[in-house]
């Protein structure tokens, strides 16, 4: 089979690195997939659906997802013109449906279980919690922020780990003596090393259309505490350890701001619950700190969200599609 690849080239982000990894399954499956594919069977459109566009067939799969609970106008004209839309979770599914009047398909998204793999911790001298995509907005940074001073914010032996993708100056934490900011670019060998070095993850994003970094985390054997809410409700049930969220927030995004479209409302994580969880967690490792580690989340990982798995359906309704 032939597939026209068409998705943004960032190759930095969770999803960027999951795409990657998602074309080089297709091609040990036998698919020959690229950006310049002569005569494809069939165009597969990763990111924002007006990609379509630059489709060289009417055989498009659009691979899309989206963080609230309504997509903007344009996306609902773009997944009606596409063949098949492809969605990451069952409630991204509900929101596509309801808004673009369409019958999506459901193919979870995965991470590569051979890199991030199950590991046993050592015991750390100070409780370490570790916090991806720091300092954002829809990541629910400021209720971390929040629950953390109500919590653990006060002790010398607990620290929280911020990880900030970015190179540039961000939000001074200078003033906690327990929180500490890594900056920078990583790997994925290199985060799945960060991973194995936390005695916790947390990860309290209002909004999502899967959530990667909770299943990169389950994945080494942490189990994640996370919102049962948006697309982390696919999961969260399954590996996380649920944090309640509170009264909604009205959804924004910069790329949309000067349309003023409604898209819905955020759903952000509780901060006294939050810091409940923290605590509890801070609780157990203070009684036991080698026992950090959870073979059983990091099993679900391997059997539902490996990205060996996701190329297999995916060639599914690539094959539908060609049809």
């Amino acid at each position: 089979m032939r597939v026209e690849l068409i998705a943004p080239h960032d190759h930095a982000n969770g999803f960027g690195t999951m795409r990657d990894d998602l074309v080089r399954e297709l091609q040990t499956l036998g698919v020959h997939i690229g950006r310049n594919i002569s005569v494809p069977h069939v165009s597969l459109v990763m990111g924002v659906p007006n990609s379509l566009k630059a489709a060289a067939t009417p055989n498009t799969v659009l691979f899309t997802m989206f963080e609230s609970e309504k997509i903007p106008p344009t996306y609902v004209e773009w997944c009606q013109k596409a063949k098949i839309v492809v969605v990451p979770t069952r409630w991204c599914k509900r929101v596509f449906d309801a808004e673009a009047k369409i019958n999506s398909v459901v193919v979870p998204l995965g991470v590569d279980t051979s890199i991030f793999t199950y590991r046993e911790r050592a015991a750390n001298a100070v409780f370490t919690v570790l916090n991806y995509n720091a300092f954002t907005y829809r990541k629910g940074f400021w209720s971390l922020l929040g629950a953390w001073e109500r919590s653990l914010g006060g002790r010398k032996d607990a620290q929280l780990i911020l990880k900030y993708a970015g190179d540039n100056n961000v939000t001074s934490m200078a003033e906690y003596d327990n929180i500490h900011v890594l900056k920078g670019k990583y790997t994925r060998g290199q985060l799945a090393s960060l991973l194995y070095l936390a005695d916790a993850f947390v990860f309290p994003s209002m909004g999502e259309g899967f959530g990667l970094p909770p299943i990169e985390a389950a994945a080494t054997g942490l189990r994640p505490i996370i919102p049962d809410a948006s697309g982390m409700s696919e999961f969260a049930n399954e590996i996380g350890n649920i944090v309640a969220t509170t009264t909604p927030v009205v959804a924004k995004y910069e790329s949309f701001a000067r349309s003023q479209v409604d898209l819905g409302h955020y759903l952000p994580v509780d901060k006294e619950d939050l810091a409940r969880v923290l605590t509890e967690e801070y609780a157990r490792w203070k009684d036991n700190p080698v026992t950090m580690s959870n073979l059983h989340v990091s099993k679900v990982v391997q059997e539902k969200y490996d990205i060996r798995r996701t190329a297999k359906q995916l060639l599914t309704v690539l094959q539908d599609a060609a049809n």
